[in-house]
């Protein structure tokens, strides 16, 4: 029997809607080899968009900020009409709803669904043996972004999204549909950024 997940999921890409998935956060989850869920009950921690006020039902139109990347889905086409998450973000995050806001530029069809539910371990999200972590930097004088001087490189990035309607780096910005086109006659080359936006050094000296 098919879960309310993919039926949700179906339903969207028949109508080309982009769908935002809710999340709870819990400790000691594990799968059954039935596919039972079991969690300690009291850790639950519902994604912070559940149980706003504003929401009826379990699918209810929203903005392109309501998308965080833990579930959601939309029609590819989408996805590269924008071009895709925003590389400026690597290293600091904020991708997600940087993501979302431009595509609710092409989009208004945008629907943050209940009934898309998963549960995430909320042990296994930050742990000490990863080697990746999201550092947002204070921007100085050395970043490529000097009128932004002062401020987080995270907010830095919004203020410039949502004043300028792009992102403020050009040359991180790949054409995503050319990309997919020499990826099918194995052409693709993957390119390789060298300078950190956000200090102005070599990314391989951070």
């Amino acid at each position: 029997m098919k879960s309310e997940y993919f039926k949700v999921i179906e339903e969207g890409y028949k109508n080309k809607e982009v769908l935002l998935g809710a999340y709870a956060k819990v400790n000691s989850l594990t799968v059954s080899d039935d596919g039972d869920i079991l969690f300690d009950n009291k850790s639950t921690k519902l994604d912070s968009r559940f149980n706003n006020g504003v929401l009826k039902g379990n699918k209810t139109r929203v903005s392109g900020s309501w998308l965080f990347g833990c579930s959601f889905a939309l029609p590819l086409e989408l996805a590269l009409k924008v071009d895709g998450f925003d590389e400026a973000c690597d290293g600091q995050g904020a991708e997600d709803y940087d993501f979302g806001i431009r595509l609710n530029r092409v989009t208004t069809d945008i629907f943050y669904c209940k009934e898309m539910f998963t549960y995430e371990s909320d042990e296994l999200h930050f742990v000490d043996t990863l080697s990746f972590k999201r550092d947002s930097k204070m921007l100085s004088e050395e970043t490529l972004m000097p009128s932004q001087k002062g401020i987080m490189s995270d907010h830095a990035m919004l203020n410039y999204l949502l004043k300028q309607n792009t992102t403020p780096f050009p040359f991180l910005k790949n054409n995503l549909t050319s990309l997919k086109e020499e990826m099918k006659q194995r052409s693709f080359v993957f390119p390789i950024r060298e300078i950190d936006w956000r200090t102005g050094k070599l990314i391989s000296e951070l």
